[in-house]
Protein backbone atom coordinates (compact mmCIF):
# COMPACT_ATOMS: atom_id res chain seq x y z
CA UNK A 1 0.00 0.00 0.00
CA UNK A 2 2.81 2.32 0.47
CA UNK A 3 4.21 1.70 -2.73
CA UNK A 4 0.49 2.37 -4.67
CA UNK A 5 0.77 5.64 -2.47
CA UNK A 6 3.90 6.92 -3.69
CA UNK A 7 2.59 5.55 -7.44
CA UNK A 8 0.23 8.40 -7.30
CA UNK A 9 -2.70 6.23 -6.22
CA UNK A 10 -6.12 7.46 -4.73
CA UNK A 11 -7.10 6.48 -1.38
CA UNK A 12 -9.93 4.28 -2.98
CA UNK A 13 -7.77 3.17 -6.06
CA UNK A 14 -5.65 2.14 -3.26
CA UNK A 15 -8.60 -0.58 -1.79
CA UNK A 16 -9.28 -1.94 -5.30
CA UNK A 17 -5.84 -2.59 -6.35
CA UNK A 18 -5.13 -3.99 -3.30
CA UNK A 19 -8.00 -6.58 -2.98
CA UNK A 20 -6.48 -7.70 -6.54
CA UNK A 21 -3.54 -8.79 -4.84
CA UNK A 22 -4.46 -12.87 -3.73
CA UNK A 23 -0.67 -13.31 -2.09
CA UNK A 24 -1.46 -11.59 1.44
CA UNK A 25 -4.04 -13.79 2.40
CA UNK A 26 -6.60 -12.02 4.77
CA UNK A 27 -5.17 -8.85 4.75
CA UNK A 28 -6.16 -8.59 0.55
CA UNK A 29 -9.67 -9.94 1.63
CA UNK A 30 -10.07 -7.40 4.89
CA UNK A 31 -9.08 -4.20 2.53
CA UNK A 32 -11.52 -5.61 0.10
CA UNK A 33 -13.95 -5.47 2.21
CA UNK A 34 -13.63 -2.09 3.02
CA UNK A 35 -13.64 -0.73 -0.77
CA UNK A 36 -16.68 -3.33 -0.70
CA UNK A 37 -18.82 -1.52 2.37
CA UNK A 38 -17.81 2.01 0.99
CA UNK A 39 -19.18 1.45 -2.83
CA UNK A 40 -22.37 -0.36 -1.52
CA UNK A 41 -23.59 1.37 1.17
CA UNK A 42 -22.19 4.52 -0.51
CA UNK A 43 -20.45 5.81 2.76
CA UNK A 44 -16.59 6.87 3.33
CA UNK A 45 -13.45 4.94 3.02
CA UNK A 46 -12.99 6.17 6.67
CA UNK A 47 -16.24 5.01 8.08
CA UNK A 48 -15.99 1.66 6.04
CA UNK A 49 -12.44 1.60 7.73
CA UNK A 50 -13.99 1.50 11.15
CA UNK A 51 -16.34 -0.87 10.46
CA UNK A 52 -14.01 -3.34 9.50
CA UNK A 53 -11.63 -2.22 12.37
CA UNK A 54 -14.02 -3.09 14.67
CA UNK A 55 -14.34 -6.57 12.90
CA UNK A 56 -11.23 -7.19 12.77
CA UNK A 57 -9.65 -10.13 14.56
CA UNK A 58 -6.09 -8.96 14.62
CA UNK A 59 -5.55 -5.77 17.43
CA UNK A 60 -2.56 -4.38 15.08
CA UNK A 61 -4.87 -4.05 12.47
CA UNK A 62 -7.81 -2.52 13.49
CA UNK A 63 -5.01 -0.09 15.14
CA UNK A 64 -3.65 0.76 11.80
CA UNK A 65 -7.28 1.06 10.21
CA UNK A 66 -8.19 3.68 12.71
CA UNK A 67 -4.91 5.76 12.11
CA UNK A 68 -5.67 5.49 8.47
CA UNK A 69 -9.37 6.68 8.87
CA UNK A 70 -7.84 9.67 10.89
CA UNK A 71 -5.46 10.66 8.70
CA UNK A 72 -7.95 10.49 5.77
CA UNK A 73 -10.78 12.51 7.90
CA UNK A 74 -7.52 15.02 8.57
CA UNK A 75 -6.60 15.14 4.92
CA UNK A 76 -2.85 13.94 5.58
CA UNK A 77 -0.70 13.32 2.92
CA UNK A 78 -0.73 9.61 1.84
CA UNK A 79 2.62 9.43 1.07
CA UNK A 80 3.94 10.86 4.23
CA UNK A 81 1.41 8.50 6.40
CA UNK A 82 2.68 5.35 4.36
CA UNK A 83 6.07 6.46 5.06
CA UNK A 84 5.37 6.67 9.28
CA UNK A 85 3.54 3.69 8.87
CA UNK A 86 6.67 1.57 6.75
CA UNK A 87 8.86 2.48 9.44
CA UNK A 88 6.90 1.91 12.24
CA UNK A 89 6.16 -1.73 10.40
CA UNK A 90 9.36 -2.50 9.45
CA UNK A 91 11.30 -1.65 12.73
CA UNK A 92 8.15 -3.69 14.54
CA UNK A 93 9.17 -6.26 12.43
CA UNK A 94 12.76 -6.15 13.14
CA UNK A 95 12.14 -6.66 16.21
CA UNK A 96 9.77 -9.56 16.42
CA UNK A 97 12.63 -11.61 14.23
CA UNK A 98 15.45 -10.91 16.49
CA UNK A 99 13.62 -12.31 19.10
CA UNK A 100 12.71 -15.68 17.01
CA UNK A 101 16.58 -15.25 16.59
CA UNK A 102 16.97 -15.44 20.13
CA UNK A 103 14.58 -18.20 20.68
CA UNK A 104 16.61 -20.00 18.08
CA UNK A 105 19.66 -19.55 20.62
CA UNK A 106 17.70 -20.59 23.59
CA UNK A 107 16.65 -23.75 21.64
CA UNK A 108 20.03 -24.82 20.68
CA UNK A 109 20.94 -24.51 24.33
CA UNK A 110 17.68 -26.61 25.26
CA UNK A 111 18.30 -29.27 22.15
CA UNK A 112 21.98 -30.11 23.97
CA UNK A 113 21.05 -30.30 27.49
CA UNK A 114 17.42 -32.54 27.18
CA UNK A 115 19.54 -34.74 24.56
CA UNK A 116 22.27 -35.18 26.76
CA UNK A 117 19.67 -36.16 29.75
CA UNK A 118 18.00 -38.43 27.67
CA UNK A 119 21.37 -40.27 27.05
CA UNK A 120 22.13 -40.46 30.37
CA UNK A 121 18.83 -41.78 31.59
CA UNK A 122 18.70 -44.48 28.98
CA UNK A 123 22.41 -45.25 29.75
CA UNK A 124 21.40 -45.34 33.48
CA UNK A 125 18.27 -47.60 32.79
CA UNK A 126 19.80 -50.05 31.31
CA UNK A 127 22.30 -51.37 33.16
CA UNK A 128 20.49 -50.66 36.41
CA UNK A 129 17.64 -53.62 34.59
CA UNK A 130 20.60 -55.63 34.52
CA UNK A 131 21.50 -55.39 38.28
CA UNK A 132 17.93 -55.88 39.41
CA UNK A 133 14.91 -57.84 38.77
CA UNK A 134 12.90 -55.52 36.61
CA UNK A 135 11.73 -57.06 33.68
CA UNK A 136 14.18 -55.99 30.92
CA UNK A 137 11.40 -55.96 28.05
CA UNK A 138 10.02 -53.07 30.28
CA UNK A 139 13.43 -50.96 31.13
CA UNK A 140 13.63 -51.06 26.99
CA UNK A 141 9.98 -50.05 26.06
CA UNK A 142 10.00 -47.27 29.00
CA UNK A 143 13.73 -45.99 27.40
CA UNK A 144 12.01 -45.64 23.87
CA UNK A 145 8.63 -44.04 24.95
CA UNK A 146 10.82 -42.15 27.32
CA UNK A 147 13.14 -40.74 23.99
CA UNK A 148 10.18 -40.50 21.66
CA UNK A 149 8.63 -38.08 23.75
CA UNK A 150 11.56 -36.01 24.37
CA UNK A 151 12.10 -36.10 20.64
CA UNK A 152 8.11 -35.02 19.84
CA UNK A 153 8.56 -32.33 22.61
CA UNK A 154 11.39 -30.93 21.04
CA UNK A 155 9.70 -30.78 17.71
CA UNK A 156 6.75 -29.03 18.55
CA UNK A 157 8.94 -26.31 20.40
CA UNK A 158 10.63 -25.67 17.46
CA UNK A 159 6.99 -25.50 15.58
CA UNK A 160 6.06 -22.76 17.96
CA UNK A 161 9.44 -21.12 18.60
CA UNK A 162 10.08 -20.38 14.70
CA UNK A 163 7.37 -19.05 11.91
CA UNK A 164 7.73 -20.89 8.95
CA UNK A 165 10.06 -19.56 6.27
CA UNK A 166 10.20 -20.53 2.65
CA UNK A 167 12.82 -19.98 0.67
CA UNK A 168 11.76 -21.25 -2.79
CA UNK A 169 8.77 -19.74 -4.44
CA UNK A 170 7.33 -23.05 -5.59
CA UNK A 171 9.23 -25.95 -4.76
CA UNK A 172 6.90 -28.49 -6.19
CA UNK A 173 5.69 -26.88 -9.23
CA UNK A 174 5.63 -29.35 -12.24
CA UNK A 175 7.24 -29.30 -15.42
CA UNK A 176 9.37 -26.00 -14.63
CA UNK A 177 12.13 -27.78 -16.25
CA UNK A 178 12.34 -30.98 -18.49
CA UNK A 179 13.56 -33.71 -17.22
CA UNK A 180 14.31 -32.34 -14.24
CA UNK A 181 12.55 -35.43 -12.20
CA UNK A 182 14.56 -37.88 -13.89
CA UNK A 183 17.93 -37.51 -11.41
CA UNK A 184 15.38 -38.35 -8.55
CA UNK A 185 13.90 -41.62 -10.38
CA UNK A 186 17.17 -42.65 -11.22
CA UNK A 187 18.77 -42.42 -7.89
CA UNK A 188 15.44 -43.60 -6.05
CA UNK A 189 16.17 -47.24 -8.09
CA UNK A 190 19.80 -47.54 -7.45
CA UNK A 191 18.86 -46.96 -3.92
CA UNK A 192 16.06 -49.45 -3.83
CA UNK A 193 18.38 -51.81 -5.40
CA UNK A 194 21.12 -51.19 -3.40
CA UNK A 195 19.20 -51.29 -0.08
CA UNK A 196 18.17 -54.75 -1.32
CA UNK A 197 21.08 -56.38 -2.19
CA UNK A 198 23.03 -55.33 1.04
CA UNK A 199 20.06 -56.14 2.72
CA UNK A 200 20.34 -59.60 2.04
CA UNK A 201 23.67 -60.34 1.20
CA UNK A 202 25.69 -58.18 3.84
CA UNK A 203 23.50 -56.96 6.69
CA UNK A 204 25.48 -57.03 9.45
CA UNK A 205 23.33 -57.40 12.82
CA UNK A 206 25.94 -54.98 15.07
CA UNK A 207 26.09 -51.85 12.76
CA UNK A 208 22.55 -51.50 11.02
CA UNK A 209 23.53 -48.01 10.00
CA UNK A 210 25.81 -48.86 7.33
CA UNK A 211 23.41 -50.87 5.20
CA UNK A 212 20.89 -47.57 5.75
CA UNK A 213 23.72 -45.08 4.63
CA UNK A 214 25.46 -46.64 1.68
CA UNK A 215 21.85 -47.48 0.35
CA UNK A 216 20.36 -43.77 1.02
CA UNK A 217 23.78 -42.21 -0.43
CA UNK A 218 22.37 -42.28 -4.30
CA UNK A 219 19.57 -40.13 -3.35
CA UNK A 220 21.87 -37.56 -1.85
CA UNK A 221 23.45 -36.86 -5.01
CA UNK A 222 20.43 -34.77 -6.67
CA UNK A 223 19.63 -33.97 -2.66
CA UNK A 224 23.30 -31.98 -3.01
CA UNK A 225 22.46 -30.05 -6.60
CA UNK A 226 19.29 -28.99 -4.60
CA UNK A 227 22.24 -27.20 -2.29
CA UNK A 228 24.13 -25.48 -4.58
CA UNK A 229 20.62 -24.36 -6.53
CA UNK A 230 19.88 -22.83 -3.08
CA UNK A 231 23.12 -21.05 -2.43
CA UNK A 232 22.60 -19.32 -5.91
CA UNK A 233 19.11 -18.33 -4.85
CA UNK A 234 20.45 -17.16 -1.69
CA UNK A 235 23.13 -15.02 -3.97
CA UNK A 236 19.89 -14.44 -6.13
CA UNK A 237 18.44 -12.08 -3.45
CA UNK A 238 22.06 -10.56 -2.41
CA UNK A 239 22.14 -9.36 -5.75
CA UNK A 240 18.16 -7.92 -6.34
CA UNK A 241 18.43 -4.70 -3.69
CA UNK A 242 21.50 -3.35 -6.21
CA UNK A 243 19.70 -4.15 -9.07
CA UNK A 244 16.07 -1.98 -7.75
CA UNK A 245 18.69 0.48 -6.99
CA UNK A 246 20.40 0.60 -10.48
CA UNK A 247 17.06 0.87 -12.33
CA UNK A 248 15.46 3.56 -10.18
CA UNK A 249 18.90 5.61 -11.27
CA UNK A 250 18.16 5.01 -14.80
CA UNK A 251 14.64 6.04 -14.44
CA UNK A 252 15.23 9.33 -13.27
CA UNK A 253 18.28 9.49 -15.61
CA UNK A 254 16.42 8.73 -18.85
CA UNK A 255 12.52 8.40 -17.93
CA UNK A 256 10.23 5.49 -17.54
CA UNK A 257 10.96 3.74 -20.51
CA UNK A 258 11.57 0.13 -18.99
CA UNK A 259 13.64 -0.95 -22.30
CA UNK A 260 15.59 1.28 -22.76
CA UNK A 261 16.57 0.97 -18.60
CA UNK A 262 16.70 -2.51 -19.12
CA UNK A 263 18.87 -2.24 -22.69
CA UNK A 264 22.12 -0.85 -19.90
CA UNK A 265 21.30 -2.85 -17.20
CA UNK A 266 21.44 -6.31 -18.44
CA UNK A 267 25.28 -5.55 -19.53
CA UNK A 268 26.10 -5.06 -15.91
CA UNK A 269 27.12 -7.82 -13.42
CA UNK A 270 24.40 -9.22 -11.04
CA UNK A 271 25.83 -12.34 -10.34
CA UNK A 272 23.15 -15.48 -10.73
CA UNK A 273 20.97 -12.35 -11.56
CA UNK A 274 22.45 -11.25 -14.18
CA UNK A 275 20.89 -14.42 -16.88
CA UNK A 276 17.57 -13.58 -15.51
CA UNK A 277 17.83 -9.94 -16.17
CA UNK A 278 19.26 -10.30 -19.46
CA UNK A 279 15.93 -12.83 -20.24
CA UNK A 280 13.66 -9.99 -19.14
CA UNK A 281 15.29 -7.52 -21.33
CA UNK A 282 14.73 -9.63 -24.29
CA UNK A 283 10.92 -10.56 -23.42
CA UNK A 284 10.10 -7.25 -22.83
CA UNK A 285 11.88 -5.92 -26.30
CA UNK A 286 9.69 -8.97 -28.43
CA UNK A 287 6.78 -7.00 -26.96
CA UNK A 288 5.44 -9.36 -24.56
CA UNK A 289 3.67 -8.10 -21.83
CA UNK A 290 5.02 -6.37 -19.05
CA UNK A 291 3.50 -8.16 -16.19
CA UNK A 292 3.92 -11.45 -17.77
CA UNK A 293 7.57 -10.78 -18.19
CA UNK A 294 8.28 -9.79 -15.05
CA UNK A 295 6.25 -12.81 -13.66
CA UNK A 296 8.72 -15.27 -15.54
CA UNK A 297 11.28 -13.69 -13.86
CA UNK A 298 10.37 -13.98 -10.68
CA UNK A 299 9.73 -17.85 -11.38
CA UNK A 300 13.15 -17.86 -13.08
CA UNK A 301 14.54 -17.01 -9.73
CA UNK A 302 13.25 -19.48 -7.71
CA UNK A 303 12.86 -16.77 -4.86
CA UNK A 304 10.25 -16.72 -2.45
CA UNK A 305 11.62 -13.36 -0.95
CA UNK A 306 12.19 -11.96 -4.35
CA UNK A 307 8.59 -12.38 -5.61
CA UNK A 308 7.01 -10.82 -2.64
CA UNK A 309 9.36 -7.23 -3.51
CA UNK A 310 9.02 -7.65 -7.12
CA UNK A 311 5.19 -7.33 -6.96
CA UNK A 312 5.47 -4.16 -4.86
CA UNK A 313 7.85 -3.29 -7.80
CA UNK A 314 5.86 -3.89 -10.96
CA UNK A 315 2.77 -2.21 -9.16
CA UNK A 316 5.39 0.72 -9.18
CA UNK A 317 6.24 0.46 -12.55
CA UNK A 318 2.93 0.63 -14.08
CA UNK A 319 2.18 3.85 -12.61
CA UNK A 320 5.00 5.11 -13.88
CA UNK A 321 5.42 7.86 -11.03
CA UNK A 322 8.17 8.35 -8.50
CA UNK A 323 10.36 5.17 -9.68
CA UNK A 324 13.25 6.55 -8.11
CA UNK A 325 11.68 6.52 -4.50
CA UNK A 326 9.75 3.43 -4.76
CA UNK A 327 12.85 1.54 -5.70
CA UNK A 328 15.00 3.20 -2.52
CA UNK A 329 11.84 2.02 -0.67
CA UNK A 330 11.68 -1.38 -1.63
CA UNK A 331 15.46 -1.95 -1.68
CA UNK A 332 16.06 -0.31 1.88
CA UNK A 333 13.29 -3.35 3.12
CA UNK A 334 14.42 -5.79 1.29
CA UNK A 335 17.90 -5.26 2.45
CA UNK A 336 17.04 -5.05 6.04
CA UNK A 337 14.74 -8.10 5.91
CA UNK A 338 17.49 -9.76 3.46
CA UNK A 339 20.22 -8.69 6.97
CA UNK A 340 17.82 -10.73 9.14
CA UNK A 341 17.30 -13.73 7.07
CA UNK A 342 21.55 -14.00 6.78
CA UNK A 343 21.82 -13.78 10.75
CA UNK A 344 19.05 -16.94 10.50
CA UNK A 345 21.20 -18.97 7.88
CA UNK A 346 23.98 -18.43 10.18
CA UNK A 347 22.09 -19.78 13.50
CA UNK A 348 20.74 -22.25 11.08
CA UNK A 349 24.19 -23.50 10.26
CA UNK A 350 25.11 -23.85 13.97
CA UNK A 351 21.77 -25.69 14.56
CA UNK A 352 22.78 -27.77 11.92
CA UNK A 353 26.55 -28.79 13.22
CA UNK A 354 25.04 -29.15 16.75
CA UNK A 355 22.52 -31.84 15.51
CA UNK A 356 25.48 -33.59 13.51
CA UNK A 357 27.76 -33.87 16.55
CA UNK A 358 24.53 -34.85 19.30
CA UNK A 359 24.06 -37.29 16.42
CA UNK A 360 27.39 -38.76 17.17
CA UNK A 361 27.19 -38.92 20.43
CA UNK A 362 23.96 -40.13 20.77
CA UNK A 363 25.51 -43.06 19.06
CA UNK A 364 28.31 -43.65 20.87
CA UNK A 365 26.79 -43.43 24.21
CA UNK A 366 24.34 -46.13 22.91
CA UNK A 367 26.37 -48.55 20.77
CA UNK A 368 28.79 -48.60 23.92
CA UNK A 369 25.75 -49.38 26.36
CA UNK A 370 24.77 -52.03 24.29
CA UNK A 371 28.95 -53.76 23.46
CA UNK A 372 29.36 -53.33 27.57
CA UNK A 373 25.92 -55.12 28.26
CA UNK A 374 27.27 -58.29 26.37
CA UNK A 375 30.12 -58.13 27.50
CA UNK A 376 29.50 -58.49 31.29
CA UNK A 377 26.72 -60.88 29.96
CA UNK A 378 29.17 -63.28 27.75
CA UNK A 379 31.40 -63.16 30.41
CA UNK A 380 29.34 -63.81 33.85
CA UNK A 381 27.52 -66.42 31.45
CA UNK A 382 30.34 -68.51 31.14
CA UNK A 383 30.98 -68.84 35.41
CA UNK A 384 29.93 -71.91 36.81
CA UNK A 385 28.17 -71.76 40.25
CA UNK A 386 26.58 -74.09 42.28
CA UNK A 387 22.53 -74.72 41.71
CA UNK A 388 22.46 -73.30 45.51
CA UNK A 389 24.41 -69.62 44.85
CA UNK A 390 22.77 -68.80 42.20
CA UNK A 391 19.48 -68.07 44.52
CA UNK A 392 22.17 -65.98 46.89
CA UNK A 393 24.32 -64.42 44.54
CA UNK A 394 20.60 -62.66 42.40
CA UNK A 395 22.51 -60.29 39.90
CA UNK A 396 24.52 -62.09 38.85
CA UNK A 397 21.94 -64.85 38.06
CA UNK A 398 20.00 -62.22 36.61
CA UNK A 399 23.06 -60.88 34.43
CA UNK A 400 23.35 -64.56 33.36
CA UNK A 401 19.62 -65.08 31.93
CA UNK A 402 20.04 -62.05 29.95
CA UNK A 403 22.06 -63.09 27.07
CA UNK A 404 19.26 -63.84 24.88
CA UNK A 405 18.40 -59.95 25.19
CA UNK A 406 21.01 -59.17 22.47
CA UNK A 407 18.80 -58.87 20.01
CA UNK A 408 16.25 -56.51 21.15
CA UNK A 409 19.12 -54.29 22.65
CA UNK A 410 20.10 -53.79 19.02
CA UNK A 411 16.77 -53.01 18.03
CA UNK A 412 16.13 -50.39 20.81
CA UNK A 413 19.33 -48.92 19.61
CA UNK A 414 18.20 -48.40 16.19
CA UNK A 415 15.11 -47.50 16.72
CA UNK A 416 16.28 -44.31 19.18
CA UNK A 417 18.56 -43.56 16.38
CA UNK A 418 16.17 -43.69 14.00
CA UNK A 419 13.59 -41.50 15.86
CA UNK A 420 15.86 -39.04 16.72
CA UNK A 421 17.85 -38.67 13.33
CA UNK A 422 14.41 -38.30 11.43
CA UNK A 423 13.38 -35.45 14.28
CA UNK A 424 16.64 -33.64 13.62
CA UNK A 425 16.24 -33.41 9.93
CA UNK A 426 12.90 -32.41 10.77
CA UNK A 427 14.21 -29.60 12.99
CA UNK A 428 16.96 -28.38 10.33
CA UNK A 429 14.18 -27.90 7.51
CA UNK A 430 11.50 -25.88 9.84
CA UNK A 431 14.64 -23.39 10.71
CA UNK A 432 16.08 -23.23 7.40
CA UNK A 433 12.99 -22.99 4.71
CA UNK A 434 14.55 -25.43 2.59
CA UNK A 435 13.44 -27.52 -0.10
CA UNK A 436 11.54 -30.49 1.47
CA UNK A 437 13.92 -32.84 -0.54
CA UNK A 438 16.57 -31.47 1.14
CA UNK A 439 15.89 -33.73 4.27
CA UNK A 440 17.60 -36.07 2.02
CA UNK A 441 20.64 -34.82 2.28
CA UNK A 442 21.10 -34.86 5.86
CA UNK A 443 19.41 -38.15 6.48
CA UNK A 444 22.39 -39.23 4.55
CA UNK A 445 24.75 -37.34 6.36
CA UNK A 446 23.61 -38.39 9.96
CA UNK A 447 23.10 -42.22 9.02
CA UNK A 448 26.81 -41.98 8.01
CA UNK A 449 27.65 -39.95 10.95
CA UNK A 450 25.79 -43.08 12.69
CA UNK A 451 27.14 -45.76 11.21
CA UNK A 452 31.12 -44.14 11.53
CA UNK A 453 30.48 -43.79 14.98
CA UNK A 454 28.92 -47.17 15.32
CA UNK A 455 32.04 -49.31 13.71
CA UNK A 456 34.40 -46.62 15.65
CA UNK A 457 33.57 -47.98 18.98
CA UNK A 458 32.64 -51.14 18.09
CA UNK A 459 36.54 -51.15 17.07
CA UNK A 460 37.91 -49.64 20.05
CA UNK A 461 35.82 -51.10 22.72
CA UNK A 462 36.93 -54.82 21.10
CA UNK A 463 40.65 -53.42 21.69
CA UNK A 464 40.06 -52.68 25.27
CA UNK A 465 37.68 -56.16 26.33
CA UNK A 466 39.79 -58.34 24.17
Amino acid sequence: MGVLALSGMTGRTIFETARKETGYGEISRMFGSVEEISRKWKITIPEALRIVAKRSPSRILADFMERMAIAMEGNEDQEVFFRNEQTAVMSDYESLYESFLKKLDMFEEIYMSMITVAIFLVFILNILSLLTTVPQYLVIFVSLFFFIVLEVLLLVSIYTMIPPEELWLNPWKKGSRKGEELPWILAAMVSVVLGIFLGVFYLNPDNPFLVLAISLTPLAVPAFGLRKEENIIKRREENFAPFLRTFGASAEARGVNVIAILKKLHRHDFGPLTDLVVDLYKRIKLNISGKEAWRLFVEDSMSSLIAKFSDMFVEGITRSKNLKEITILISRNFNMVLSLHRRRNLAVEYLTMLIYGVTFFLVFAMVMVLKIIRAMSDRLAAIQLPPRYIEDIQSIAVLKSTTYMATSQQVILLLIVLVHIFVAIEIIRRASGSHPLMRLLHLTGLMWVAAITNYLVSYLLSLILR
